[in-house]
């Protein structure tokens, strides 16, 4: 199967959970005309998404450090970097970094800004010395993240899971020159906020994910992402359907290998 047999981009799902680590080859069986990003939230999980993702054809994979994951390997700061690297310098498969960002939803601000500043801008550091899209988690910190974006603009930027308002959408148009939003199922747990957020984002912004298996129990729900993207725009399904997979092949810059 080539890239042009493909119809949708899982663009976030985590293969190396627990709950995913013996079923990778059930759950690719399922969904024959899905292309993934196998994200990891750890350098130990950097290591396994990119054994995983080595092996199969399908399958793409972002290394980095999640922002609650950071304490673990605080004393190992320097080392972690420099792993990174050798990581995507060593692997073709590597399409991104994250998922990287910052997130205030268990911890305070005063606790930890700066050490989930200092990682995050590692990260973004990366991302630009090997040219390497960011995938963004952001949790109860969207004018924080917009503080240390700004001077990273020039990158392009997927807000994994935008669960954002309307002005904060609006913040990120107008300093982020290279952004995506990824919806995910969190647009069933809000819809009427969707409905008004979805026609703001250009078509050609846009991507899905499941963030499987803790959004969801799986990659088809990227389907029911697609439908309501199309039906909220008034777009035909199938021209959003290709839209939204050209997207993630450009994010990532795979456009050129189909």
């Amino acid at each position: 199967m080539t890239k042009l047999d493909y119809s949708y981009f899982e663009t976030h799902i985590h293969f190396g959970a627990d709950q995913f680590r013996d079923k990778v080859a059930s759950l690719l069986q399922l969904e024959p005309r899905f292309q993934f990003l196998n994200v990891a939230t750890s350098l130990p999980e950097s290591y396994l998404v990119v054994r995983q993702s080595e092996k199969l054809r399908n399958v793409y994979c972002a290394v980095g450090v999640h922002p609650l994951y950071i304490s673990k390997f605080e004393e190992d700061f320097d080392e972690t970097s420099k792993a990174l690297q050798k990581l995507i310098l060593e692997n073709e498969k590597i399409v991104a970094i994250g998922e990287c960002g910052l997130d205030f939803y268990k911890v305070t601000r005063e606790a930890s800004l700066e050490h989930q500043v200092k990682w995050l801008k590692m990260q973004l550091e990366l991302a630009s010395k090997f040219e390497l899209p960011v995938i963004l988690h952001l949790r109860n910190a969207h004018t924080e993240a917009l503080e240390v974006l700004g001077e990273y603009s020039h990158l392009k930027l997927i807000i994994h899971s935008f669960d954002g308002t309307a002005e904060e959408l609006k913040k990120f148009q107008q300093i982020l020159k290279r952004y995506y939003i990824s919806l995910s199922p969190l647009v069933f747990r809000n819809f009427q906020k969707f409905q008004e957020l979805i026609p703001l984002v250009p078509e050609d912004r846009i991507l899905v994910e499941s963030d499987a298996p803790f959004l969801a129990s799986g990659s088809a729900i990227c389907r029911s992402l697609v439908r309501i993207v199309s039906e909220v725009r008034g777009t035909p399904l199938d021209r959003m359907s290709a839209q939204i997979y050209k997207n993630s092949l450009e994010a990532f810059n795979l456009l050129s290998k189909v």
